[in-house]
């Protein structure tokens, strides 16, 4: 987790370049090198960067800085090769991949024995990804092999058969493929690159190099935190605890200072995370804006469905099941992204207190719709009535397998015909949040080039779990 206090906005620029290695950088930059990271993050902080001093000389617009993490670099340099060549060869997008390898973990003999196939599917694509960077053959046919090991070998054959079947490139060998087209057509990379803040290049990205025809300049890190303390807690909560403790004594020693803290299993402690450090940061000595955003910010984004916009949505997809809990049923009731929320609140209100009173557990839509039009006939909400009603006849005619992209044709429509978003005006926050979303629809959309068909369960899984890109 990256902890950045508020005063970041103000002091970053001061604190950043301080040192004469992001002086450099930033020179660099002005001079129109490109300069690669090795994550988008660190991207994103040099843009940042770049910008603040530019505007700190007075300047009103200037060129854009050509930063690159190292995926998109290596991205684009296959999209310049690919030009001259006039061949395009498909590269398989993160979601396209973790497909594909999905598929063939369930599809094989050992997925009944397996407890969590999606998990293993990821394991399975990190340990490929793994060996492609470190250039680590996958176990040739003499050397003996446990179980597992066989079957990984197993998965990673029929995984590349697919791959040269279909003419695809996955991002793992991407760098690979770059390489060859490099050595086969005597030409490099655009000239003067810098690589800033790789602790270490992989074999496979070393390859590249050799073979980039550009004038590489390796940046090294600063030597910096050369005094190391360690601190025993209690409990994980407790560790938390203390180091939100030491960043609140930090910020008061040095407002401007930026401090980052790294936490493992993140995604599991988020909420505890942001609970934590919301109490010890969030203070008025430690907001230094107008606005109500925190002193601090965590790098892994949340899963969408984290966000009141998108939860709402989820909500409208749960819809299609067989049967509503009642919990789900009073989220949709109370949610202002479904049409006509606005004036029929109260209404709703109402309804959603008799719902719970009546003692139902479970509804399906048929039987919503009657309690709407006899039992509790006194409790008008015409446009909610008028919704699900349009949205019973919807159902009536989806089908229950679909491809992919087909799937997000549905799904358009089904919130078409309950109004989301809503029509009041949506906040900046939503609207990143709506643009995030419609990115995942179009991900799962291209899903159809690796996917045949999927079922309704399967088709909102996916979207349940996806991430801001």
């Amino acid at each position: 987790m990256a902890v950045v206090p508020e005063t970041f906005i103000s002091g970053f620029d001061r604190e950043y370049q301080k040192s004469l290695m992001n002086r450099k950088i930033i020179g660099l930059l002005d001079r129109g090198v490109t300069v690669v990271t090795p994550t988008r993050n660190l991207a994103r902080c040099l843009e940042f960067a770049h910008s603040r001093s530019r505007l700190d000389r007075g300047d009103s617009s200037w060129p854009s800085a050509d930063i690159r993490d190292w995926s998109s670099w290596c991205l684009r340099n296959w999209d310049e090769l690919q030009a001259r060549s006039g061949e395009y060869p498909v590269v398989l997008s993160s979601q396209q991949e973790h497909s594909l390898w999905l598929q063939l973990v369930r599809e094989s003999p050992v997925a009944d024995g397996l407890l969590q196939v999606h998990a293993t599917a990821r394991q399975v694509l990190h340990a490929y990804q793994a060996c492609k960077s470190w250039q680590i053959p996958v176990f040739p046919d003499a050397v003996y092999l446990h179980e597992d090991a066989r079957q990984f070998r197993r998965w990673v054959r029929a995984y590349e058969s697919m791959l040269a079947k279909n003419g695809w490139v996955d991002r793992a060998s991407l760098p690979d493929h770059l390489a060859r087209r490099m050595a086969a057509q005597a030409t490099g990379a655009a000239a003067d690159i810098a690589f800033y803040g790789f602790d270490r290049f992989t074999p496979q990205q070393r390859n590249l190099l050799g073979l980039s025809a550009a004038n590489v300049l390796e940046l090294g890190h600063e030597v910096r935190n050369q005094r190391v303390l360690l601190e025993v807690a209690s409990d994980p909560r407790a560790e938390i605890r203390q180091a939100a403790n030491w960043a609140r004594q930090c910020l008061e020693r040095d407002p401007g200072c930026r401090i980052g803290i790294v936490i493992a299993n993140l995604a599991r402690d988020r909420q505890r995370v942001d609970n934590i450090f919301a109490r010890e940061l969030a203070l008025r000595q430690f907001i230094t804006s107008d606005d109500d955003s925190l002193p601090y910010s965590i790098s892994q984004g949340r899963p969408l469905v984290d966000y009141p916009l998108v939860r709402s949505a989820v909500h409208i997809l749960s819809l299609m099941q067989p049967e509503l809990q009642l919990d789900q049923l009073s989220l949709l009731l109370r949610s202002d992204f479904i049409r006509g929320y606005a004036q029929e609140q109260n209404q709703r209100a109402r309804l959603d207190a008799e719902l719970h009173a009546n003692g139902e557990m479970r509804f399906d839509l048929s039987r919503l719709i009657w309690l709407m039009q006899n039992r509790y006939a006194e409790i008008p909400c015409p446009q909610l009535l008028q919704c699900l009603q349009a949205l019973q006849e919807f159902l009536r005619q989806l089908p229950s397998r679909l491809r992919p992209g087909e799937w997000v044709i549905r799904f358009a429509g089904l919130f078409q015909v309950m109004g989301w978003p809503g029509e009041q005006s949506l906040d900046s926050h939503e609207y990143q949040t709506l643009q995030a979303w419609k990115k995942a629809l179009d991900d799962m959309a291209g899903l159809d080039l690796v996917i045949n068909q999927m079922d309704r369960a399967a088709a909102c899984t996916r979207l349940s779990g996806s991430r801001p890109g």
